[in-house]
């Protein structure tokens, strides 16, 4: 009786223990989820077009990467947006650099690699620099990618300034809608994260604009990840930090000019000043 409870309590401990790990698994990508993209395509001979099996790709300056599939294909998932460097490799040939690779938030970014055969040791790479398709393949929504480039020479200072000057949302007696919804039916996220007032259901739009590494805006058919959301969706992914401090500094400049409309109430050469001197002594409010 005693080795059946025992074993039973095992068990139990064990199935208690994956439930934990399942959920927290699935907690995980949970967080990923509207906060990353992917880089997929095919590394092939550059005379045959055949596909190069076991061909290594690596994100430079990164601990991400990936080798082909028998069919010469791979992809690199969970990759935070930004600007990269993605070197392909295979014994036997030369290595293949592209540069300036964008990589976008809940989009894959297809870089297709063609490898020559090399006769001399070589020690430097064949340098590509990538281009941006005029068709988005899996872009299903209209959708807006706001980039840290751009938001560095915007003359803004607060993200609602940003979001106004995009299509589809505008100011209607001074509030910000979306599609015409009001702001509390928009799904405001930062790092994958619901960001809004629980009392209220307002979202928190009180982000610095160096802090972020890409804003995408989506005004029309998003997909089911994103729960609770009726106008649009409002996805900030911040920066992170990396091995090198980074300094921004943001200047403005006031022309110098009146700061009042008619005379100044300070002012001892208008009228008004004198008018009333009196209310500047503490007695004739106590008389």
């Amino acid at each position: 009786m005693t080795r059946a409870r025992r074993a039973e309590g095992h068990l139990h401990s064990r199935w208690l223990f994956r439930t934990v790990l399942g959920t927290l698994g699935l907690a995980a990508s949970a967080l990923a989820t509207g906060t990353t993209g992917k880089i997929s395509g095919k590394v092939v001979d550059r005379q045959t077009m055949a596909s190069l099996p076991g061909a290594n790709i690596i994100v430079v300056g990164t601990t991400m990467g990936a080798t082909t599939d028998p069919e010469g294909e791979y992809f690199i998932a969970n990759i935070p947006p930004g600007v990269y460097s993605v070197k392909a490799s295979y014994i036997g040939y030369r290595d293949v650099m592209v540069t300036d690779v964008r990589v976008h938030i809940d989009q894959t970014t297809e870089l297709k690699f063609e490898l020559e055969e090399k006769v001399l040791e070589l020690s430097t790479p064949i340098v590509v620099t990538a281009q941006r398709p005029l068709i988005q393949k899996d872009n299903t929504s209209s959708r807006l990618i706001v980039a840290s480039e751009e938001l560095r020479v915007r003359p803004t200072t607060e993200v609602t300034q940003i979001l106004t000057s995009l299509p589809g949302i505008e100011v209607e007696n001074g509030q910000m809608t979306v599609r015409g919804g009001t702001i509390d039916q928009v799904a405001f996220m930062i790092d994958g994260a619901r960001a809004r007032n629980p009392l209220d259901q307002s979202p928190y739009m009180n982000v610095n604009l160096s802090s972020i590494q890409e804003m995408e805006v989506i005004t029309g058919s998003f997909n089911a990840e994103y729960g609770e959301a009726q106008s649009g969706v409002i996805n900030i992914v911040t920066k992170e930090g990396g091995e090198k401090y980074h300094v921004f500094l943001d200047s403005r400049i006031t022309p110098p000019g009146k700061r009042h409309w008619g005379p100044a109430l300070y002012d001892y050469g208008s009228d008004f000043y004198w008018e009333n001197s009196n209310a500047r002594h503490l007695q004739w409010w106590i008389d």
